[in-house]
């Protein structure tokens, strides 16, 4: 992205957020979104499409293909398909690879990544709403492989080798039994660990997004262009962020020193980023930098989604654990 782009879109956007008073669980705190900014595209969200009957996601022919999906909006107005969320059913669970805004009265193939390697056989003919996010680690590993994908082939593609490994640590740290090694089955076994957090953070009027820290550090941050959606989302992200939390709640912090939303801004704001055209409206900005990765969707100049995290190598090569073997050959 030229540096005009980003003082125009980018810059503004952080120099407009306001932070709301914070709210604390354990070692977790979420810092609320606001701006002051009307939301000027108007959208569904996957939730509202399926419940409604506008929305049909299914494979993208009979014989199906892993990384690609057909979507197709029956209505007359956008869909917002947020980036990780996992779409359940068909031949296997997948999750978006990125945020995409489907246009109206459409069809779409949209790029996703497995989330079940242990099956690939119809348990219905199409997808609905699987109600989960990538816990927060399996999210950052995606977007940096989405991001390397594109800039190397333009092609919206994750190291499906990875997910598939994260899926199976998570469900190996989990002790959940799943038959054919599905994300869904880790999270219906971690729902009572989680349950506190889930509780304890709240939705407020007006809100767009949240800043997230776990142990004293700044792990990374959602926002949408408008309240409603947001908060149609809130849960599914509290479930992955929480996910992170417990995973690190018998961990020292890294330090005693709080760090603030605006220390974030400051590593997003020196941040590179580079545009790339969506699979449906608007452009997909990636960002890069020494230590955070993040994605935003831009439509007629208003960012629709915005999701920026910080890396932790060192932390990443802590947890690796041995992987399970798959139950059956992965397609």
């Amino acid at each position: 992205m030229r540096r005009t782009d980003r003082i125009t879109i980018m810059d503004e956007f952080l120099s407009g957020i306001r932070i709301g008073d914070q709210q604390k669980y354990e070692n977790m705190v979420i810092y609320p979104i606001y701006t002051e900014a009307e939301a000027q595209t108007r959208y569904l969200t996957m939730k509202e499409g399926f419940a409604k009957g506008v929305l049909v996601v299914k494979e993208i022919d009979q014989g199906g293909s892993v990384p690609e999906l057909r979507a197709i909006n029956k209505g007359k107005k956008r869909i917002l398909l947020l980036d990780g969320e996992e779409l359940e059913g068909a031949k296997q669970n997948r999750i978006l690879n990125t945020t995409i805004l489907l246009k109206k009265e459409s069809e779409t193939i949209i790029p996703v990544s497995c989330t079940e390697s242990g099956r690939w056989n119809y348990t219905k003919d199409d997808f609905s709403d699987g109600y989960n996010l990538p816990f927060l680690e399996m999210r950052v590993e995606k977007e940096e492989s989405v991001t390397k994908s594109l800039k190397q082939n333009k092609s919206f593609r994750s190291d499906q080798a990875m997910v598939w490994g994260q899926i199976d640590d998570f469900l190996l740290e989990a002790k959940a039994n799943s038959p054919t090694n599905a994300m869904k089955d880790a999270y219906e076994k971690k729902t009572h660990d989680i349950s506190g957090y889930l509780k304890a953070f709240r939705w407020e009027q007006g809100q767009k997004g949240i800043v997230v820290e776990i142990n004293g550090k700044i792990v990374g941050m959602d926002y949408f262009s408008s309240p409603k959606a947001f908060r149609q989302i809130f849960t599914k992200l509290l479930k992955s962020y929480a996910v992170e939390a417990d995973r690190k709640r018998i961990d020292k912090p890294e330090n005693t020193m709080q760090e603030t939303p605006e220390m974030f801004f400051e590593r997003i704001e020196n941040s590179m980023a580079t545009k790339f055209k969506s699979p449906g409206h608007g452009y997909d900005y990636r960002l890069t930098g020494e230590d955070i990765t993040g994605n935003s969707l831009v439509y007629r100049k208003e960012i629709i989604h915005f999701a920026c995290f910080a890396k932790n190598t060192d932390d990443r090569q802590l947890r690796r654990r041995p992987l399970m073997p798959p139950r059956i050959t992965r397609p």
